[in-house]
C-alpha cells in the first residue's frame, strides 16, 4: 500500500492509533494500542518513529511500517505516563508519570538510565533548549529543575502550594519559562545562565489569564516575527493570546464548546491549532483570530481531567487523554536503525549547543477532541516547511504535525485491519433465559466484533431464544443448552449471568484461555469470610477470588483491561459508587454519616417467580426490603473504603418500585469544612466531563429514571440540603444496563481491546 507524503496520526481513548490521508480523510493504517488509552504522542526528531505514552508503558512504533506491533516498549513506570519527548538529536528520550517520577531512557535498550523522584504525580515535563536540564511540574504545585550533568535537582519552585502545575513551556532560546496551574494563573520567570550548567529563575510576571483551569500554555516559536506570544488554553472554552512584551491580551479565540486542552503554533507563528473536548480541532489565523479550518473526528471526548478542586489536597488522576498528531512534511523513505545512544563523556545526558537558525524547536501539544487530541509542530528544517493548500490567511509557510480525528464509522480501514476486523470474538452467554442474559443478547445484536456461539439455560435447554423472548426472535442464534452440555471449544469469552452460589464451580471448570465477566456476586467481595457471612454460602473458588478484578469501569479501567476474570458490580453499588468515589478521593465529603435511600425496578430482583413480585403485590405501592442486611452493603462499603484508605460504614435502605426497570439512589452526605455544593458539582464535572456514559446534569436539573431507560448512562446531580453543611446527590441508572449487562459489555470490550462503548451507543427510550 502506498502511503501518503503527509502523515496524520491520531490516538484516542478507544485504544487505537490511526494514520490518515490528510486530504481524503481515509484511514490507511490502524494500530491497536495493547494496554490502555494513549496519553501522549511524540515523533522522533528523524521522523521515523512514533512514541505513544499510555498506562503505564511507552511504546515506539515505526511510522513507515504497516506492522501493528511496537518496535520497542519502555516499561518501568507504574502509572499513567503524562509526558514524553526526545533530545533534539534523538539520542535519548525523557518521560514523566503519575507515579511521581521523571525518567531518561536509552532508546535502543529500553532501559531507564536516570530516574528522578518528584514525590507527586508529574503532569508536565519540558527539556531546556540547552539540552542539559529537564523541568517538571507536578500535582502538588512543585516545579523542579533536574540538572542532567549533576544528576540532581538543582532548583525547586512552589508558585502556589497544593495547586497543580498543569503545563510548562520554555522560550525557544532558553530565555523564559512559563508555568500554568489549576487556578488559571501563569507564572513567568526569566532564565539566567549561572555557573557551570545551572540555570537561575528570576521572577518576571504573574498573569491571571483565566478563571478556570489552564490546561496548556505555549510560547511562540523562533520564527515568529516580530512579536513573541504566549497562548493559554483553558477549561473556560477559550484560548487567549498574550503579547510577551508586557503580557497584554492580544485576542481571545472563541468557538470551542467545551474545554480546550491544547494548542500549538506553526513554525512561523502565523497559525495556531487548538483541540477541545467538543470533539473538534481548529486552525486559527493569528492575524485576525478567525477559524480557517475545523477538524471533526472522534465521537467520544476523552481527556486528562484534573480530579480535584484546585484548593484541596492532591488526588492522583486515573483518566487520561489519547493524543493526536499530524506531521505535514516529506516522509523519509530510507529505513535506518535506531541511533546509537552514546552520550558525551559517558553521561546519559548529551550536552547540546544551540541549534542553528535554520532549524525549528520541537514543540508538542496534546489535547482532547473527541478521543484526545495531541497536535505537534516542529523539528523541521526551514526548507522542509510546506504550504497549506488553503489561500486564506497570510499565505505564509505552515508546518504542522497536528491532530485531527474522523468518525471511525465513515472511514475505510486498511486491508490488513479490515481482515482483522472480520474475525469475530465468539461469545458464550451462561444463563441466557434470565433478565441480564436476555439484555446481553439484545445489546450484542448490533455489536460489530462479538458474535454469540453458545447460550445456556438449564430449564430452557433445547429452546430457541425467540421462543423464550419473542422480542429477540429475529436474531439468528444457537438454541439454548444445559450448562453441563456446553461446548466451550468455539468460545473466546463468556458472560456468566447465573445466580450467586452457582457460578464458582462452573467458572473453575472453564478453559483457562477464556475471558470471563461474571454478573453474579460470587467474586465481588475480596474477603471470603465477608462473602460467606452476607450470602450464607461457602465460597468454593477462593483461588479465583484472588484473580478476579472488580469491574466498576470508570474507576478501574487499567485493571479491567488486563484481567481474565471480571466481577461485574451490582446495580446499587454502581449507582452509589460512581458519584461518591471521586468526592471521597478528593476529601470533599466526610466519611461518616453517609445515608443512602435507593429505589429499584422489579427486574432488579431477577426473573424467578416470587410471591413478593406478583403484580398485585407490587402495583400501586412501594416498600422497603433488606433493611440493614441487603447483600450489596459490603460491596458498597468495600469500594468506598478503598477510595478513602479507611473503613467506611454506610446507612443503606433499598426500596422496590412498581416499574420494570430503573434505579435511583438519593445520597445524603456531610461536606468537609469549607466545602460547598458548588465544589462538589465542579469536581464531579471535572471527573466525568470526558466520560461517555457518566454525565452530570446542568445545575438544578433533577435526574429521572426515564431519562436512562434502555441505555448505559448514569446521570447525576448535586443539591444543597436544608441542613447546613450537608448535600444531596441523586444518581439514576437503568439497573439492567449500566447496573448489569451494559457495564458487563463495557468491561468485555476493554478486556478484548475494543472501544468500550462498542455496541452500547443506544439512546435512552422516551417516553
Amino acid at each position: 500500500m502506498t502511503q501518503p507524503s503527509v502523515i496524520l496520526a491520531t490516538a484516542s481513548y478507544d485504544h487505537t492509533i490511526r494514520f490518515w490521508e490528510a486530504k481524503s480523510g481515509r484511514c490507511y493504517r490502524t494500530i491497536q494500542y495493547p494496554d490502555s488509552q494513549v496519553n501522549r504522542l511524540e515523533i522522533t526528531p528523524d521522523k521515523r518513529f512514533l512514541a505513544a505514552a499510555g498506562n503505564p508503558h511507552i511504546r515506539l512504533f515505526d511510522v513507515n511500517s504497516n506492522s501493528p506491533h511496537p518496535v520497542i516498549s519502555y516499561d518501568s513506570h507504574t502509572s499513567n505516563v503524562m509526558a514524553v519527548g526526545f533530545q533534539c538529536d534523538g539520542n535519548w528520550m525523557y518521560s514523566g508519570s503519575e507515579d511521581g517520577t521523571v525518567k531518561i531512557w536509552d532508546l535502543r535498550t529500553a532501559t531507564c538510565q536516570r530516574e528522578y523522584e518528584s514525590r507527586a504525580a508529574v503532569n508536565t515535563v519540558v527539556l531546556h533548549p540547552n539540552q542539559k536540564e529537564l523541568i517538571s511540574g507536578d500535582q502538588n504545585g512543585n516545579i523542579r529543575v533536574w540538572d542532567l550533568a549533576a544528576n540532581s535537582c538543582s532548583c525547586e519552585l512552589v508558585p502556589e502550594v497544593d495547586t497543580a502545575v498543569r503545563s510548562l513551556t520554555v522560550m525557544w532560546d532558553g530565555s523564559m519559562v512559563v508555568a500554568a496551574n489549576n487556578r488559571g494563573t501563569c507564572y513567568v520567570w526569566r532564565l539566567l545562565k549561572g555557573t557551570q550548567t545551572m540555570t537561575y529563575f528570576e521572577p518576571l510576571h504573574k498573569l491571571q489569564a483565566h478563571d478556570g483551569y489552564i490546561l496548556k500554555c505555549l510560547l511562540s516559536p523562533e520564527f515568529c516575527d516580530p512579536n513573541r506570544y504566549l497562548a493559554t488554553a483553558s477549561s473556560d472554552h477559550t484560548v487567549k493570546i498574550w503579547n510577551v512584551d508586557g503580557f497584554t491580551l492580544e485576542r481571545v479565540l472563541t468557538g470551542h464548546q467545551r474545554w480546550v486542552w491544547d494548542c500549538v503554533f506553526s513554525v512561523d507563528g502565523a497559525y495556531l491549532i487548538t483541540a477541545s473536548s467538543d470533539t473538534t480541532a481548529r486552525l486559527w489565523a493569528m492575524s485576525n483570530g478567525e477559524t480557517i479550518r475545523m477538524y471533526q473526528g472522534h465521537h467520544k471526548a476523552t481527556a486528562y481531567e484534573p480530579k480535584r478542586k484546585p484548593v484541596l489536597l492532591t488526588v492522583t488522576s486515573h483518566l487520561h487523554p489519547p493524543s493526536v498528531l499530524l506531521d505535514l512534511r516529506r516522509r523519509r523513505s530510507a529505513a535506518r536503525p535506531l541511533p546509537s545512544l552514546k552520550y558525551a563523556g559517558g553521561s546519559t545526558a548529551a550536552p547540546r549547543e544551540k541549534k542553528s537558525k535554520h532549524e525549528t524547536r520541537n514543540l508538542n501539544m496534546s489535547s482532547t477532541i473527541g478521543g484526545s487530541l495531541s497536535v505537534e509542530f516542529g523539528c523541521l528544517r526551514k526548507h522542509e516547511v510546506r504550504r497549506l493548500s488553503t489561500r486564506q490567511g497570510s499565505g505564509r509557510m505552515l508546518s504542522i504535525r497536528a491532530s485531527v480525528v474522523s468518525s471511525p464509522d465513515t472511514l475505510e480501514l486498511s486491508k490488513a485491519n479490515a481482515k482483522q476486523a472480520e474475525k469475530m470474538v465468539r461469545v458464550g452467554v451462561l444463563g441466557a433465559s434470565g433478565y441480564t442474559g436476555a439484555e446481553i443478547v439484545r445489546l450484542l445484536a448490533n455489536h460489530p466484533h462479538f458474535g454469540i456461539t453458545l447460550m445456556t439455560a438449564d430449564r430452557k435447554a433445547g429452546q430457541s431464544i425467540g421462543s423464550v423472548f419473542p422480542h429477540l426472535i429475529t436474531q439468528d442464534l444457537p438454541n439454548m443448552v444445559a450448562v453441563k452440555d456446553a461446548d466451550f471449544s468455539n468460545v473466546d469469552a463468556v458472560f456468566c449471568c447465573l445466580p450467586h452460589g452457582t457460578t464458582q464451580e462452573i467458572i473453575k471448570g472453564l478453559p483457562k484461555g477464556l475471558k470471563i465477566v461474571d454478573l453474579s456476586a460470587d467474586f465481588r467481595l475480596r474477603d471470603i469470610n465477608e462473602y460467606e457471612e452476607w450470602y450464607g454460602l461457602p465460597h468454593k473458588a477462593p483461588e479465583l477470588q484472588k484473580e478476579a478484578v472488580y469491574g466498576l469501569t470508570e474507576v478501574l479501567r487499567g485493571e479491567i483491561q488486563n484481567a481474565r476474570l471480571v466481577a461485574n458490580p451490582g446495580c446499587y453499588p454502581t449507582s452509589i459508587q460512581l458519584p461518591l468515589i471521586p468526592l471521597i478521593k478528593a476529601h470533599l465529603i466526610e466519611l461518616r454519616n453517609i445515608i443512602i435511600d435507593a429505589k429499584s425496578g422489579v427486574s432488579g430482583a431477577g426473573r424467578g417467580a416470587k410471591e413478593a413480585h406478583l403484580y398485585t403485590e407490587i402495583a400501586e405501592g412501594l416498600h422497603s426490603y433488606g433493611i440493614t442486611k441487603h447483600r450489596h452493603v459490603p460491596e458498597i462499603e468495600q469500594g468506598l473504603s478503598d477510595a478513602s484508605n479507611s473503613k467506611i460504614t454506610v446507612s443503606f435502605t433499598p426500596h422496590l418500585m412498581p416499574m420494570s426497570r430503573g434505579m435511583q439512589s438519593t445520597i445524603y452526605v456531610e461536606m468537609a469544612p469549607g466545602v460547598n455544593t458548588d465544589d462538589l458539582y465542579e469536581h464531579l464535572n471535572n471527573t466525568y466531563q470526558a466520560e461517555e456514559f457518566v454525565r452530570l446534569l446542568e445545575k438544578g436539573v433533577v435526574p429521572h429514571t426515564r431519562h436512562v431507560r434502555g441505555s448505559n448512562y448514569c446521570l447525576m446531580n448535586v443539591f444543597q440540603d436544608r441542613i447546613p453543611g450537608r448535600a444531596i446527590i441523586i444518581s439514576v441508572i437503568d439497573n439492567l444496563v449500566k447496573g448489569a449487562s451494559g457495564q458487563a459489555l463495557q468491561n468485555l470490550n476493554l478486556m478484548m481491546g475494543f472501544p468500550e462503548d462498542t455496541g452500547l451507543q443506544y439512546q435512552p427510550l422516551f417516553p
